[in-house]
C-alpha cells in the first residue's frame, strides 16, 4: 500500500449551521477503498471553531476548491492515487449528505494555527462511493481552515 498526504485550505467560511460541510474527503473510485489514517485540521484566522467528523454518502457539487494526489503526494513518490481521492473545501453549491453520529469531535480557540490531529488508530475504511466530512459541530460558522489528510490506497 501507499501512504498518500494531501493538503488544501478552505477557501470560504462554512455556513452557521449545524453539519455544514467545511471539507470532504471523497472517493469516486467504483471499487477501490481508501484507508484514512488521519485528519489533522488548524485554524488560519482568529476564530472558534466547533467542528465534527462524520460519514457522507453523496459528494457535494461545485465545491469552492478541490484537491487530488499527484506522485508527489506519495511517501516513496512511486505511485499515482488509483482511487482519485478528493479534498474539496467550502462553500458547496450543494452540500455533501452526512450521515449518522460524529465519528470524532472538537473545538478549536480562537487563535492562527490552533487546531487538531485525529490520528486514528484504527484507521477508518471509506468505500468506493463515499467519504467523510469535516462539519460545524454547532450553529456557528466554521472559519477559513487549513486541511491535511493522510491515507493509503
Amino acid at each position: 500500500m501507499a501512504t498518500i498526504r494531501l493538503a488544501g485550505r478552505q477557501a470560504a467560511s462554512s455556513g452557521a449551521v449545524i453539519d455544514n460541510v467545511a471539507g470532504s474527503i471523497w472517493n469516486p473510485h467504483a471499487t477501490a477503498r481508501v484507508i484514512l489514517k488521519e485528519i489533522h485540521i488548524a485554524n488560519s484566522v482568529a476564530t472558534v471553531a466547533h467542528i465534527g467528523v462524520k460519514r457522507t454518502t453523496t459528494r457535494g457539487a461545485t465545491p469552492a476548491a478541490s484537491f487530488t494526489a499527484a506522485i508527489a503526494n506519495t511517501d516513496q513518490r512511486d505511485i499515482v492515487d488509483p482511487a482519485g481521492l478528493a479534498l474539496e473545501v467550502a462553500g458547496f453549491g450543494t452540500q455533501p449528505a452526512v450521515e449518522g453520529s460524529y465519528i470524532q469531535r472538537w473545538a478549536i480557540p480562537a487563535a492562527i494555527g490552533a487546531g487538531v490531529m485525529f490520528v486514528f488508530a484504527n484507521p477508518l475504511t471509506i468505500p468506493a462511493g463515499t467519504g467523510v466530512a469535516i462539519v460545524s459541530a454547532t450553529a456557528l460558522l466554521t472559519p477559513i481552515m487549513d486541511y491535511t489528510i493522510v491515507y493509503e490506497v
